[in-house]
């Protein structure tokens, strides 16, 4: 990525250092978003999917288990909020689509934003050009699907 051009710098440091006094309609209140965060909570994952998710994040850490793309490029795996997140991310992920229960494909879908931030690369992961993205999309290639899927 290249330097902004001078224009570009200029308006950056209007649009950021400035007291702008922008007007925004609410789409929804408080009480509703607090009603979809408690039905999302309701929104199924079953025993396989939670320990697939639970596999997942424990096989981004680093050691003799590990799947080779982690092994090769991992120095810091993701830790138990990972999994959290990954659940209520699948879950919100399945009641966006309409539907009551979360699956591996909204599990997939999310992983690397959930989880490209709690993974530290290794110096070799640098080297080699290698993404948080490229090593979770190893993962997801490295474990088997999860049962009754």
């Amino acid at each position: 990525m290249n330097y902004p051009t001078e224009a570009e710098e200029r308006t950056i440091l209007v649009q950021t250092t400035g007291r702008a006094s922008t007007a925004v309609q609410p789409v929804m209140h408080g009480k509703d978003i607090l009603t979809l965060q408690a039905w999302c909570r309701d929104v199924h994952v079953s025993d396989g999917l939670l320990n697939w998710i639970t596999a997942l994040v424990r096989a981004s850490r680093p050691g003799p288990e590990a799947p080779r793309v982690v092994r090769d490029y991992v120095a810091w795996g993701a830790g138990p909020r990972a999994g959290q997140a990954l659940v209520l991310a699948a879950k919100a992920r399945a009641m966006l689509h309409g539907r009551l229960a979360a699956t591996r494909e909204d599990v997939a879908a999310l992983a690397a934003p959930v989880m490209r931030h709690r993974i530290l690369l290794s110096f070799a992961a640098e080297a080699e050009r290698k993404s948080p993205d490229d090593v979770i999309a190893g993962l997801l290639a490295a474990l088997p699907a999860p049962a009754g899927d």
